[in-house]
């Protein structure tokens, strides 16, 4: 048995590695596994499993964690590795079993040899300690026991470093200085593998390359440490500078004599560019005249990326902060590094003006693009780094459906298309750096422009700017630039008065502009007074962060009262784009006084229009600077009943509406709720046009739906954010595939209810949490959610809940091939359905079950529970439920070879889902279909229903229907002789199998491969593949390991 924590965790008994679960029982083993023969609390360990807020029903599932892998472990014919020990539990191995102490125990006897003088002895002991590394220590444990991991890696680049030490002791050099180069890349400030590198670049005559490699790493520790390299770097450097064999310890392993390198001086920093100057003048392409004009053809047929917003026409001043930036931006010729420039200053002060403005100045110096991401640092859910990844890769042309998951993984694919391109990217209103950080090119091409309220003093590497508020002259240009010259030339003292009253700060000027524009009988005079007057004028306007209030207070102030109220009400909700229908709900007001309201606090520059909806309503935002102002004013002027009455008269409606939606088109799912109590009927004006395109509806607020959910579970309204959340998981929103606003959601309201000790909200979102998992493909962080709501539903006796959590749970063992288990759940799940004569949860449960009995090849069991779900479908009124089974049904009719009635019940089901409008089941629905034509020997315009298909699953990120449909392709292709394509579908649907985790479909591709073996005539090829997928199928008790025995002994592949 081995126990493997040196990457991925995972217990290993010499043939397979063992189920453990998802990430907290993984989690909960690694926790013991580092502490081995010592007990761990159940107290640590509920610690180390829910950091912020446990459920309190946490030591029950630590239970039921250690039982699940006390279970496997004993499966595997090992023992009790997993003792209960007060208070909590302890693990015991065996020498050698445990990776990370046969780690330790090799890197003791590569210094012990070492010691010894035995060179080569010592470099093989520390490079078979680093060979039991799998990748990175606990990996795919996110941040739980993060401390423990970094110790770890500490570990295995300090036994890198002894190995590198020994390798250049016995004159290896040429052999780790590629090595060394990457190393010292990704540990930029590690001294004794800068060390090394210089050692070794000097033994292969680099000499000049070694003492520039000392002079970068002594620029990094200085800027982004404030320290001088130390003492045995600098005496490496000193030891190169002088060419001193002996110091560098350097023998020469023949009779050849050295030649010694030419002494080269340090190269001194490249000048500044001109900025006025054109890139092409200042620096030359290295790949000559014919190469670089080559690749700029190329880039140019690149979809090219404009994101920047339009300049603003009164952009002002700024002129030496213009010209800084672009020199900081400009790339050098030679430069190694990415040009990383930081604007910050006050809110208000015209950041995201300035750029904008050199951004479009820029722009030409960028051939490949510019990319403009709002971070929305100022807001109450800054925009996260692996959001803001997402949506920069598919922009950049990343593979949807191959999109990685975790942080790090995304900004390594997102360095990667970056490389070498000439792309500026603007990072508007930053929170912090560990926000910018992950969005930083690694390598030279692009530029990255930064803004925000913050100085981000610890981003290494980068250039800052601070911006002060405006000269009084430059105060006075943008003044009149949105007033008019000739109002400011006739008040010109006036004039300047106002841009001293406010400060010089733009958007205070801006806002004074914007009055006098709107009030043309005002004069000068009199708005200079109005801001004279203390009872008009925050103290905060000439100091700090306060002369942005004060701004807007001023603007705020000419108001009249319903402009306020609505005004507090929006910033309140927070949401990122509304329209005139949410503010009459908001403020309960016929729609056309609510388009007055909008348009005048557009008139005064505190609400801005962003287009027009998929309704053809006009679109509304407030900037984040406003928004904040009007919340503040919110808390201060409306009473705490009066706001939550606010919040929910919009989200009461929106509730109302995608229960109507829903109840229109089911889904064909359990509903954990039967009744929203604080749905509040939508007036028919705005119903009517919402439910005769809920469509453009959804896409219209899809954002703002998620952030409504997020507002409630602020407020504490636990019950509203807890129905709006499963509202949306129950709806069209679920066939759009939104799953991470899913997660925003259920968490939110997750967090909510439990502050407010909700059980029952808590475990209903748990279980819907459980479904998002699956959706998504996690199969083993779905049993966790579903595991804990299953026990919180028996504990307040929800049947309903209960029939959900078992029917999930069934379908999730049903995918990873774990029959058994499935049926348990499954029978369970019916035994309740029928006890609640609930259509809906029989047609579901009875369903799944029946794809079980499919998979197990008991087709008359299948059949007789796949028509008592149809049957119930049907009474229920799901159209998209029945859909799901004729499908099923086609499935079984094709597994018995009875290929027409398959055929026709395929079409059925696709004609259904083409009826409802959900594109993704279509995909599914085609697969079906094509597949069974394809057994027919009906290929003719199979290839193009499946490539789109295809597209559609990786349109809505799913990895199952696209392994699918590859699969499918591979088949036809094998039909059609075409043998290469086939190759390539087949590999590419097993890569999405095996990220998946899903032996069984992994075993059916691999079937076909034996066939495509077969055909080529590679005999012991396809022999050796078939034995593989009948070892899985025999494992995982499929119908296919009889079919495959039998093609197998009789020495041909069916085709089936």
């Amino acid at each position: 048995m081995e126990f493997r924590v040196l990457g991925p965790v995972e217990v290993w008994d010499g043939v397979r590695s063992l189920h453990l679960g998802g990430p907290k029982p993984r989690t909960l083993l690694a926790a013991l596994l580092l502490e081995p023969g010592r007990v761990v609390s159940v107290d640590r360990l509920i610690d180390i499993l829910w950091p912020t807020s446990p459920p309190g029903s946490a030591p029950a599932l630590i239970q039921t964690y250690v039982s699940a892998l006390r279970k496997e472990l004993l499966a595997a014919g090992r023992g009790e590795v997993i003792e209960t020990r007060a208070p909590g539990y302890v693990v015991r191995t065996r020498p050698g079993e445990l990776d990370s102490e046969h780690f330790e125990s090799r890197v003791a006897e590569g210094r012990r040899r070492m010691a010894a003088g035995d060179l080569e002895g010592a470099s093989a002991q520390f490079a078979a300690a680093l060979g039991l590394w799998r990748g990175e220590a606990l990996g795919g444990l996110g941040e739980a026991l993060r401390t423990e991991a970094a110790r770890l890696a500490e570990m295995r680049l300090t036994a890198i470093e002894e190995r590198i030490t020994a390798d250049l002791a016995r004159n290896a050099e040429s052999e780790i200085v590629a090595e060394l180069r990457s190393l010292v890349g990704e540990h930029s400030t590690r001294e004794r593998l800068r060390g090394q590198l210089m050692i070794a670049l000097y033994r292969l005559g680099m000499q000049a390359e070694a003492l520039t490699v000392f002079q970068h790493g002594r620029d990094l520790l200085v800027d982004e440490l404030g320290i001088e390299p130390g003492p045995e770097l600098r005496a490496i450097h000193e030891a190169v500078l002088r060419a001193d064999d002996t110091a560098l310890g350097w023998t020469s392993t023949d009779s050849t004599p050295r030649t010694r390198p030419p002494n080269l001086r340090l190269r001194l920093p490249e000048p500044l560019p001109d900025p006025q100057r054109d890139l092409s003048d200042q620096q030359a392409d290295p790949r000559g005249p014919a190469e670089a004009e080559q690749r700029r053809g190329e880039q140019r047929s690149e979809p090219t990326l404009a994101q920047l917003p339009p300049e603003p026409p009164d952009f002002t001043g700024r002129r030496h902060e213009v010209e800084v930036l672009a020199g900081l931006l400009l790339p050098r010729a030679g430069s190694s590094s990415v040009p990383v420039a930081v604007v910050s200053g006050q809110g208000g002060s015209g950041k995201s003006a300035l750029a904008g403005h050199v951004g479009h100045r820029l722009a030409r110096d960028f051939p490949d693009g510019q990319i403009h991401v709002e971070l929305r640092g100022m807001s109450d859910a800054p925009a996260t780094p692996e959001e803001v990844l997402g949506r920069l890769l598919r922009e950049l042309g990343a593979d949807q459906v191959n999109l990685p998951t975790g942080r790090e993984e995304r900004a390594a694919r997102y360095r990667s298309l970056l490389a070498g391109r000439r792309i500026l990217i603007v990072l508007d209103d930053a929170a912090d750096e560990r926000q910018v950080r992950p969005l930083l090119p690694g390598t030279p091409g692009p530029a990255v422009l930064i803004t925000s309220r913050n100085r981000l003093a610890g981003l290494a590497g980068a250039a800052f700017t601070e911006l002060a508020v405006l000269s009084p002259d430059e105060g006075v240009e943008l003044l009149t630039r949105i007033v008019g010259p000739e109002r400011v030339g006739r008040e010109g003292s006036s004039a300047r008065r106002i841009v001293a009253l406010c400060g010089h700060l733009p958007l205070a000027i801006r806002i004074a502009g914007a009055k006098l524009t709107s009030r043309r009988a005002w004069s000068l005079d009199l708005m200079a007074e109005r801001l004279t007057s203390e009872l008009r004028r925050l103290d905060e306007l000439a100091v700090g962060d306060q002369e942005v209030r004060a701004g807007i207070q001023l603007s705020y102030r000419a108001l009249p009262d319903p402009a306020r109220r609505a005004l507090r009400l929006l910033g309140l909700l927070g949401l990122p784009g509304f329209c005139a229908a949410t503010v009459g709900a908001l403020l309960e007001l016929p729609r056309y006084l609510a388009e007055d309201l909008l348009e005048g606090l557009v008139d005064a520059q505190l609400v801005e229009h962003i287009g027009t909806d998929g309704l053809g309503d006009l679109r509304y935002r407030i900037h984040d600077l406003v928004r904040i102002f009007a919340r503040e004013r919110a808390e201060s002027e409306d009473q705490p009943h009066d706001r939550e009455a606010a919040a929910e008269r919009v989200l009461g409606r929106w509730l109302w509406l995608i229960q109507q939606i829903t109840l229109a088109a089911p889904s064909g799912s359990i509903h954990l709720r039967e009744e929203y109590p604080h749905a509040i009927e939508a007036d028919p004006a705005l119903a009517e046009p919402v439910l005769a395109d809920p469509r453009a509806w959804f896409e219209a607020e899809q954002d703002s739906l998620v952030v409504g959910v997020e507002v409630a579970a602020a407020m504490d309204l636990d019950e509203l954010a807890g129905e709006l959340a499963s509202a949306l998981c129950g709806s069209v929103f679920v066939v759009h595939n939104r799953l991470q606003a899913w997660t925003r959601t259920h968490d939110a309201a997750l967090a909510a209810a439990r502050r407010a000790g909700n059980k029952h909200g808590e475990a209903r979102l748990l279980a819907e949490l459980g479904e998002l998992k699956y959706a998504q493909d996690r199969f083993a962080e779905a049993r966790e959610c579903l595991d804990e709501a299953l026990l919180m539903f028996r504990q307040v006796g929800d049947a309903q809940g209960e029939t959900s959590a078992l029917a999930t749970l069934g379908a999730s063992c049903r995918e990873q091939a774990r029959f058994g288990a499935a049926l348990e759940y499954l029978d369970a799940a019916r035994a309740s359905a029928h006890a609640m004569g609930d259509d809906a949860a029989i047609g579901q449960v009875t369903r799944l079950r029946g794809s079980v009995r499919l998979e197990l090849g008991d087709f008359p069991g299948a059949r007789e529970d796949l028509a008592e779900s149809l049957t119930a479908y049907r009474s229920a009124g799901s159209r998209r439920g029945e859909a799901l089974t004729l499908r099923s049904l086609s499935l079984v009719h094709r597994a018995m070879g009875e290929l027409t009635p398959a055929e026709e019940l395929a079409a059925r089901s696709l004609a259904i889902f083409r009826e409802v409008g959900d594109e993704l089941f279509e995909a599914f629905g085609v697969q079906a279909w094509a597949k069974t034509r394809l057994r027919q020997g009906r290929f003719d315009g199979l290839e193009a229903q499946l490539e789109n298909a295809l597209a559609v699953s990786r349109r809505s990120a799913d990895r199952f229907g696209a392994a699918l449909s590859l699969r499918t392709l591979g088949e036809l292709h094998l039909a059609m002789a075409d043998y290469g394509r086939a190759e390539s579908s087949f590999e590419e649907s097993i890569r999405l199998w095996d990220e998946l985790d899903l032996p069984l479909f992994r075993a059916r591709t691999l079937r076909d491969v034996a066939r495509l073996r077969d055909r080529r005539g590679e005999d012991a090829a396809a022999a050796e593949i078939r034995e593989a997928a009948l070892r899985i199928f025999h494992g995982c008790g499929a119908r296919e390991y009889a079919e495959l025995l039998a093609e197998r002994d009789q020495g041909q592949s069916s085709g089936l």
